[in-house]
């Protein structure tokens, strides 16, 4: 088979440098002594000592504080472990990976032979490269904690006959991938290939517990879903403001009120909860629904316990808590964890089927259409919701009308204004045609919520806890077979799931409903 042909030549590639390195060896000790030479007489021992070891002493370092053995570096010295008993391993520039480069290269000189687009050969070298890198840091992490855990022999040992058998082993995996993913033929259709090159499954079965998320071809992971039936979009501040449009995203025209300043998406669905079904809370679409809720949730709950502490300490104390667009609940329960008599708004079915399958009060529809009792709860939260809302004054006002006097609210949701935005323009990740209708700024974020009759209390910058293996997700809408790849990487080798917050180009702002003398 074509895919089968193409990938036994790299390997063929290997195979005939491995016999020419054991026809010399009778002359030099070993082939790597021959490439030590050589790239010793070109001068390259002195560069990669002083700029690239460095480097890779920091990112293990970095790699071992993950994973909670001790450790320090200074310059090309690595010490693994704390006190008398540490062990200093130098990193030398032959120890750096350079030589598993030359490999790459000489497999791609026949690797990438054949009618390949050019935008898919530089894919692959471009995987090619970062597999590399990565490869040689978890190669020297793992000789760092061979040596933390059983002494410097085993270490030894491991550097110098592991590091072969892990390079063969990535570049068998490295072509299979390319071959079976990344690599199209010129005048190709992806649709009219072989069964087995059709929707196999990848890690993209590992990412989920819905059964159809799969993977097919690099173009295949940034086509979004038919976007329903589609109407106007009205400035939900104004009632008759001037528009002026920005850019297109994705087919869609992202326009602003020259009035307000509100940014809105031109158009909306017709039925937009029609968009989240199951499909959204597990997608492969990089820029729509969720990467996986279900894996990613032990993670958000991290943002949350923060958020919930930051409700505590502004409010004084815990009470009835409402959470509109409460998704599967993943926030009821850390608020309910805490002490907080909760309940949740969600517009989708399928979530709220869920959320109350997990023992939680969830009502299902849009807050202002709710026969929900006034003055009922003492906060109530609009987390990444905001942006979705079809009418979100009106849904403000239902908000006002559900608060106790004094009682408050609080909102995360993109910010349209901050630098993020601004430097990406139509690339900003958080434009979703069809999901989010409304980006606000700090400053129409309040306007929304003074238009509802609520006092604004301030904003700040919003961070998230996010993993690795998420970014690598949501990375692929701008390069599909590179993040792919390393999201691929990170869930095999076990390294994506280390959390780090981070700010994600959103804003939390505050309000709260005026008590009865200040009505």
């Amino acid at each position: 088979r074509q895919g089968l042909s193409g990938a036994a030549r790299p390997v063929g590639t290997l195979i005939a440098t491995a016999s020419i390195a054991l026809l010399i060896l009778p002359f030099f000790s070993t082939f790597g002594e021959l490439l030590t030479r050589a790239a010793m007489a070109a001068g390259f021992d002195a560069w990669l000592g002083q700029w690239i070891a460095p480097v890779e002493g920091r990112l293990v370092h970095g790699a071992l504080a993950l994973i909670g053995i001790p450790s320090a570096y200074d310059g090309s010295l690595l010490y693994v472990g704390s006190g008398p008993g540490s062990l200093a391993l130098y990193i030398s520039w032959n120890c750096v990976g350079w030589q598993t480069v030359l490999f790459l290269l000489v497999s791609m000189a026949t690797g990438l032979q054949g009618e390949y687009t050019l935008r898919s050969r530089l894919e692959t070298v471009a995987l090619g490269v970062l597999g590399i890198a990565m490869l040689n840091i978890l190669r020297i992490t793992v000789v760092a904690v061979v040596a933390y855990l059983f002494g410097q022999l085993p270490a030894v040992i491991v550097h110098d006959y592991g590091s072969i058998i892990a390079t063969v082993a990535f570049l068998m995996a490295f072509w299979a991938f390319a071959y079976n993913v990344v690599l199209e033929r010129i005048g190709g259709d992806p649709d009219d290939r072989s069964p087995e090159h059709q929707l196999r499954p990848g890690y993209g079965s590992l990412m989920s517990t819905v059964p159809n998320v799969r993977i097919g071809h690099a173009e295949a992971l940034i086509s979004a879903p038919a976007r329903p039936a589609e109407i106007t979009n009205r400035c939900a501040l104004c009632a008759n403001g001037t528009t002026r449009t920005l850019f297109q995203v994705d087919g869609t025209l992202i326009v602003k009120c020259g009035d307000c300043g509100l940014v809105r998406q031109d158009t909306r669905p017709l039925a937009a909860e029609a968009i989240y079904d199951g499909d959204y809370y597990a997608t492969n679409n990089p820029k729509g629904g969720y990467a996986n809720y279900f894996l990613d949730s032990n993670v958000n709950r991290r943002t949350f316990r923060d958020r919930i502490q930051a409700i505590e300490q502004r409010y004084g104390r815990r009470g009835r808590l409402l959470d509109v667009g409460c998704a599967l609940g993943d926030f009821l329960l850390e608020a309910k964890a805490s002490g907080w008599d909760v309940e949740g708004v969600e517009i989708s079915a399928f979530a709220a089927t869920q959320a109350r399958a997990r023992g939680l009060h969830v009502a299902t529809g849009r807050l202002e259409e709710l026969d929900l009792p006034a003055a009922s709860f003492d906060v109530i939260t609009l987390y990444d919701s905001g942006e979705h809302l079809t009418d979100p004054v009106a849904t403000l006002r239902a908000v006002r009308r559900l608060l106790v006097p004094g009682g408050i609210v609080h909102l995360v949701t993109p910010n349209v204004g901050g630098l993020q935005a601004r430097l990406l323009g139509p690339l900003w990740y958080h434009y979703k045609p069809g999901e989010h209708l409304f980006y606000f700024a700090p400053r129409t974020l309040r306007a929304a919520l003074e238009a509802a009759g609520l006092r604004w209390e301030g904003w700040r910058r919003s961070a998230s806890y996010l993993t690795f293996t998420y970014c690598f997700n949501r990375m692929r809408y701008y390069a599909p077979a590179p993040f792919a790849f390393l999201e691929w990487l990170g869930r095999t080798f076990r390294f994506g799931p280390y959390a780090f917050r981070v700010p994600v180009g959103e804003m939390e702002g505050w309000a709260r409903r005026e008590d009865l003398a200040g009505s």
